[in-house]
């Protein structure tokens, strides 16, 4: 098994794998590449989602892998929760003052009711996913996928010569995705999680039929030439939004998409149009402006070659965690607002 994921928005930093297939520095010229000796290499797309190739910042993420036939890319954003008002997480009671009185009277029972129980019984507090982004119709097997670290950029190939490049940028709540040597034009589609109808399958799912307990209305799709806009309503006044737009130029696919929720105001469908009009190399120049500073912050040389991957696989995980995008969520009901800015790796926390 080859376990590299990050659990990139809910909690990213399940570790990486350091064994691989050997890269081999094939690159495209649109969006230059720096190969590392630490990059992932495998010689074809994951087939499970905790094993995709993962792209973040402090704000959005995806994991790049294929399910069943198809390319698909795993969306997500980190203010995405269900924080509905629970019981348990609140009262009298809602103190380690009172646990410690629990453990010292040897009657720990009260304690399991209060605070383990409701996770059993209640479908919240719980991270809600985004949706999932898929394209059909690549008419190939992929052949490499490469995760370059110094750009936080995956490339992917098929041995019909298609090619995918896909980053997360670092300064903006986006993705972009390009698509080279294309012999058939191919449609984004978009994958809403089940919240209201019947999931046929979700054997390979990291978002299972209890997100249903949740009891929210199923979301609203409108799909055109070129876009696609998803609104999904929540519990109460919450709510999230996944848009993606694309333009096809004879073998050539761009394209971009956006996650954002009801607690910011800018909507993910005024992102991606904006992203467009300045075009990927614009955008990709300005992320990788932040990841050639993220390096240059600090290095270690190792001898131990299986080490040094390791230790830079970390560091990739850092920097895709710190984007320099300013966020503001409420960190309810765990306590109160906090504002967290990301900037070149340096995570500032105040309480509001």
């Amino acid at each position: 098994m080859r376990s590299h994921s990050l659990a990139f928005i809910a909690a990213i930093g399940t570790g990486f794998l350091i064994a691989g297939s050997s890269c081999t520095n094939t690159r495209s010229h649109v969006l230059e590449t720096v190969p590392s000796t630490s990059d992932l290499c495998f010689p074809s797309l994951a087939n499970r989602w905790d094993e995709a190739i993962p792209l973040g910042n402090s704000t959005v993420g995806a994991l790049v892998w294929q399910n069943d036939s198809a390319l698909r890319f795993s969306l997500d954003r980190v203010d995405l929760w269900d924080l509905r008002p629970m019981d348990n997480l609140a009262g009298a009671n809602y103190s380690f003052k009172w646990v410690l009185s629990k453990i010292a009277e040897g009657d720990y029972g009260p304690v399991q009711q209060k605070f383990d129980d409701p996770y059993i019984i209640n479908p919240a507090p719980s991270k809600i996913p985004g949706a999932a982004l898929e394209f059909i119709g690549l008419n190939g097997n992929s052949d490499s996928i490469r995760l370059y670290i110094n750009n936080a950029l995956c490339e992917a190939r098929w041995d019909n010569g298609v090619t995918l490049k896909t980053f997360v940028s670092a300064n903006q709540p986006l993705g972009w995705f390009m698509f080279e040597h294309l012999t058939d034009s191919i449609v984004p589609e978009l994958r809403e999680p089940a919240y209201f109808i019947e999931k046929i399958n979700d054997s390979n799912d990291h978002a299972g039929p209890s997100l249903q307990r949740l009891g929210y209305k199923q979301g609203t799709k409108v799909s055109a030439p070129g876009l696609i806009d998803y609104h999904q309503p929540g519990f109460g006044d919450d709510s999230y939004d996944v848009a993606v737009r694309w333009v096809q130029s004879d073998s050539t696919l761009i394209g971009v998409w956006s996650v954002t929720s009801s607690s910011v105001p800018e909507k993910a469908s005024d992102i991606c149009t904006r992203a467009l009009e300045r075009g990927i190399e614009a955008d990709y120049s300005d992320h990788i402006g932040f990841w050639d500073n993220f390096w240059a912050q600090s290095s270690i040389s190792i001898p131990d070659p299986v080490l040094q991957k390791q230790y830079d696989n970390e560091m990739y995980k850092f920097g895709s965690v710190a984007g320099s995008i300013p966020t503001l969520y409420p960190c309810k009901p765990f306590g109160p607002p906090t504002m967290v800015r990301c900037h070149h790796g340096k995570v500032i926390t105040t309480m509001i």
